[in-house]
């Protein structure tokens, strides 16, 4: 009989945008709250990822940051429109980088809970998805702890914490933690830096 333990993922962990047998296998921990993050999946997304013609499978892996609390409740909302439609993920996650200022912490300091996933299911709409079943899977009733995507947020979680991920963004190329990449980067030096995994 086997033992009993916590729930093992059904796929692995992240969301992948590019070949998944492409030669350089970048796995990328974000935060939605973080600058820092938004200003690498812009770069990545935008201009290094088309540079490279296909020769890129980008991960995107969440990487909460608990000094800002409403961090938890974005990277649910991106989970719940995963579950809805996953090829509206990316989408979605361009919408709440873009929408950055309006979470920080003095725009959301006096709201709930409840109305902050009104505000992140209602960003849905710009990606074609109805906001209702956002919330439907965000919506926590007196039967349940947690919500719908409570389980698959902590394995985001669990896998950061086994790699010893701390800061957002942190870069893992081919399975290797990258300790100089930088969000700072331009798509020249991005190039630069990978070039050589391709020879």
């Amino acid at each position: 009989m086997a033992s009993s333990g916590p729930p093992l993922p059904k796929q692995p962990i992240g969301t992948a945008f590019g070949p998944r047998d492409a030669p350089i296998q970048m796995e990328v921990f974000l935060d939605y709250c973080c600058p820092f993050s938004k200003k690498a999946f812009f770069v990545l997304m935008d201009h290094v990822l088309p540079a490279m013609e296909g020769k890129i499978c980008f991960y995107f892996q969440h990487q909460v940051q608990p000094w800002h609390p409403q961090s938890t409740l974005l990277h649910e909302a991106a989970l719940a429109v995963k579950q809805v439609d996953p090829n509206k993920f990316f989408p979605y996650s361009r919408v709440l980088f873009e929408n950055l200022d309006n979470f920080v912490d003095q725009k959301v300091y006096q709201k709930s809970r409840k109305e902050l996933y009104e505000q992140l299911a209602t960003l849905a709409k710009q990606v074609g998805i109805d906001s209702e079943r956002v919330l439907k899977k965000l919506e926590i009733s007196d039967t349940k702890e947690g919500n719908d995507v409570i389980a698959d947020l902590k394995l985001c979680i669990r896998y950061a914490r086994q790699l010893d991920i701390h800061v957002s963004p942190t870069f893992i190329i081919n399975r290797m933690k990258d300790p100089v990449a930088s969000s700072s980067w331009s798509v020249e030096e991005w190039k630069q830096r990978l070039a050589p995994l391709l020879s």
